[in-house]
């Protein structure tokens, strides 16, 4: 683990994580950047930073369901071609056998 010495909202803080200085300061610095927005608009840096956590938890829950259903359409789409490469296989086998050759070797 890595210390990392970071600012946000003028508040200093440590983080300890296996991540590079580079990751970590790149979060730190979209994460200092959306709460001095909200706090521009008029809210404490407290209430900033609740509102700010707010929206990454919108933005986690949006983007895990979507994955969710990327998952799905991918195990759909998987299925589906596994569907159609056995259904291939066999017209192959029948075409071979009507031509008195030899079966497909696996197939």
């Amino acid at each position: 683990m890595k210390t990392h010495n970071l600012t946000i909202a003028d508040q200093r803080i440590v983080v300890r994580s296996p991540a590079t200085a580079d990751y970590v300061g790149r979060l730190a610095a979209d994460l200092d950047d959306r709460v001095r927005r909200v706090s521009d608009q008029g809210a404490d840096r407290s209430g900033a930073a609740l509102v700010v956590a707010l929206g990454l938890a919108d933005e986690l829950s949006r983007t895990q369901a979507a994955l969710a259903e990327t998952q799905l359409a991918l195990e759909s789409t998987r299925a589906r071609l596994a569907e159609a490469r056995r259904a291939a296989l066999d017209e192959a086998q029948t075409l071979r056998a009507a031509a008195g050759l030899p079966p497909l070797k696996g197939g």
